[in-house]
């Protein structure tokens, strides 16, 4: 007899493990046809629209988050906001139960859904059904499934933490992809293709590595589920025929408990298998979600504007500090104060790392100050409207340009959406862009490449400067605009600056000092502050810093 019950128990115990692998990998099959149906079969509007919508809406959102340009600075949003949109995908493509194969999110966020919520209520109803046939057994299960769900959790934060470390490696391959490709130029100017494809590839494989490991994590995490799952069906058995024995429980009873403790295994089975899944997702969101908990401090919209025609473009710099907020113990301007009167043309000069970009970011209100001031026409730039002193008052050329893939009047008429044609082409004009615009075959409609890199670096300049020129700024920025040039080009660039600045408060960040010699002011910086201030002549005949740098301008120019 005692053979015969432990061979009855053994049988039953492997069918059990059998039945419930064969059902569960059936299950899997089942789902996989039924999520290919579901994807060829409904339109726009059924099961594929919605997580498709969801998927959209996530990555516009992520884009549209209108933060300022020192949130930018931060190591989360280096890039700036493309790891954030990659995140996006990468939280949006989950792996499926089934495989290797891989679904995106059409069948993701409608599928797991279900299937969760269906697994939960399965194992709560199920539990009640336990209790009512057989109490002590319950309680014994209940006491069991703690211990369980405790080795879960620590299981599954060891598991998280190694799906952000994978999510990271795949953001730092991705990285340097786009920045190899990014500068192809540059690049292949030093033959450095094969150093890349090797850096490249290095940072694939450890990707590859890290998600291998996680990948080997959630499948022993999902086998260890299993083994727990089936031991306590094995302890079920021995406990109900202990109860059987006594006559506190029939065999009727002990089957009932056994079919409901079985769907309560392939419930957890399954809500294991989607822990894994979210994993995942919550790794790869959580670089999105990160970024989308940032609170910008200078809000781009609300404040007052000032009428133009009672705008009169003065500025003032009063006793202003300033750190970028990634080095807040490295000061950048120390009590600095500067005043650009109306229609007058104030330069800045200094050696490099003095200050002077971050004089022109204050003004553009690209960060605020730690202490001190920004004024325009006597009103703190803090109290107005950002989205108006950006778009209408100030115009900002810089060094280097940045051209979009489109035509040359999309990009002229990116300073100002509404203009019309003439307005297009008079700003040309006056940027002394028109004439080598008109010479292509295409004219205005002729498509740049990316970067605006089909033009050469003074042809990039003057269409940046129609870009300012058509929205007519009262203040213009001109943040070392021609240093970048050669000699032809830049004279070209600055006949068309010296046509732009007139009847305009103009800031000039200068590193040629021969381009600002006829400024009304030229201010030389050091250490963040202003040490000394004058015209050309003045400044030479004091024979101080804007001196030295006079002379070894000239020097570096006859080597």
């Amino acid at each position: 007899m005692k053979t015969l019950s432990t061979s009855l128990f053994t049988s039953f115990l492997v069918f059990n493990i059998c039945r419930n692998f064969s059902f569960t990998n059936a299950t899997h099959g089942v789902r996989a046809a039924s999520c290919c149906q579901t994807n060829c079969c409904h339109g726009p509007h059924g099961n594929f629209s919605f997580p498709q919508r969801t998927k959209i809406g996530i990555c516009n959102f992520v884009f549209s988050k209108k933060h300022e340009v020192s949130a930018h600075d931060l190591p989360l949003c280096s890039g700036p906001r493309t790891l954030s949109l990659t995140s996006v995908h990468q939280m949006m493509l989950l792996p499926c139960n089934w495989g290797t194969a891989y679904i995106s999110v059409e069948a993701t966020i409608s599928r797991n859904a279900v299937q969760g919520l269906r697994s939960i209520t399965q194992t709560v109803g199920c539990f009640v059904s336990l209790y009512i046939i057989s109490p002590k057994l319950t309680g014994l299960t209940v006491v069991v499934l703690p211990c369980l769900v405790g080795a879960g959790a620590l299981i599954g934060s060891f598991l998280r933490r190694l799906s952000r470390l994978a999510q990271e490696q795949v953001a730092k391959s991705t990285g340097v992809a786009d920045e190899a490709l990014g500068n192809v130029r540059t690049v292949k100017a030093f033959a450095m293709e094969e150093r890349e494809l090797q850096l490249y590839a290095y940072e694939v494989e450890k990707s590859c590595e890290m998600n291998e490991n996680l990948g080997t994590g959630i499948a022993v995490f999902q086998g260890l589920s299993n083994i727990a799952l089936n031991c306590i069906v094995l302890g079920t058995i021995f406990a109900g025929g202990t109860l059987i024995s006594s006559n506190e429980m029939s065999p009727g009873d002990l089957m009932s408990f056994l079919v409901a403790s079985q769907t309560v295994q392939r419930s957890l089975a399954s809500i294991s298998i989607l822990f894994g899944q979210m994993v995942r997702g919550t790794s790869a969101g959580a670089r999105v979600f990160e970024y989308l908990s940032l609170k910008p401090t200078i809000p781009l919209s609300g404040g007052g504007r000032i009428p133009y025609h009672s705008l009169a473009g003065r500025v003032d710099f009063l006793n202003i500090s300033f750190s970028y907020p990634t080095r807040p113990g490295h000061i950048i301007l120390d009590r600095f104060n500067l005043t650009l009167p109306p229609s007058k043309t104030i330069a800045i000069v200094g050696e490099s790392g003095g200050g002077k970009s971050t004089v022109a970011a204050l003004l553009e209100r690209f960060y605020d100050p730690t202490s001190g001031v920004v004024m325009l026409d006597g009103l703190d730039i803090r109290t107005l409207d950002l989205c108006w002193l950006r778009g209408q008052v100030i115009g900002f050329i810089n060094q280097e340009p940045v051209l979009f893939g489109a035509s040359i009047m999309e990009n002229i008429r990116f300073g100002k959406p509404e203009a019309t044609d003439a307005e297009v082409f008079e700003a040309a004009k006056q940027a002394n862009a028109h004439r080598f615009i008109t010479s292509f075959p295409d004219g205005y409609n002729t498509v740049l490449g990316e970067r605006g890199v089909t033009l050469s670096g003074g042809q990039k300049q003057r269409v940046a400067i129609a870009r300012a020129l058509i929205k007519n700024p009262s203040i213009l920025v001109l943040d070392e605009a021609t240093s970048a040039l050669d000699a032809e080009s830049e004279r070209v660039v600055q006949e068309a600056l010296d046509l732009a600045t007139r009847g305009r408060t103009v800031l000039i960040i200068a590193h040629r000092l021969s381009t600002i010699q006829a400024a009304d002011l030229i201010c030389v910086m050091s250490n963040g502050r202003i040490i000394e201030a004058g015209t050309h002549t003045e400044l030479l005949g004091r024979g101080g810093l804007y001196c030295d740098l006079i002379r070894r301008q000239r020097a570096e120019g006859r080597k």
